[in-house]
């Protein structure tokens, strides 16, 4: 388990760069376009994504997608106080068995 200094790092960066932004974007859309800016954001985000595809397997890139839904849920029902049903919570079991499988199976050597 991490310690708390580096939880409140974590969510003191997670803070400055997402809460900074807002502040780009509103600095942007004075100085271009919005379509612009969103071209240039895709565009962005694209290259990073090709990097970081680079340096990982595609399925472990792949299995962020699929835990985003759940991070969705537990933060709806952390903040928003939304209902978490039984058939959530299976699926939400489902689906990180099948991301730990995934992960787990690329990382072991082939044998042969």
């Amino acid at each position: 388990m991490p310690s708390r200094t580096s939880l409140f790092v974590a969510f003191g960066a997670i803070y400055l760069i997402w809460g900074s932004t807002y502040l780009g974007i509103r600095v942007a859309v004075e100085a271009m376009p919005p379509f612009l800016l969103a071209g240039a954001r895709f565009i962005i985000a694209g290259a990073l994504l090709f990097a970081f595809l680079k340096h990982s397997t595609p399925a472990r890139v792949a299995t962020y997608a699929y835990v985003n839904p759940i991070v969705a849920i537990f933060l709806g029902w952390l903040l928003l106080h939304e209902p978490v049903t039984s058939r959530t919570l299976i699926a939400s079991a489902v689906i990180i068995a099948a991301v730990v499988i995934i992960t787990v199976q690329k990382s072991k050597p082939v044998a042969g």
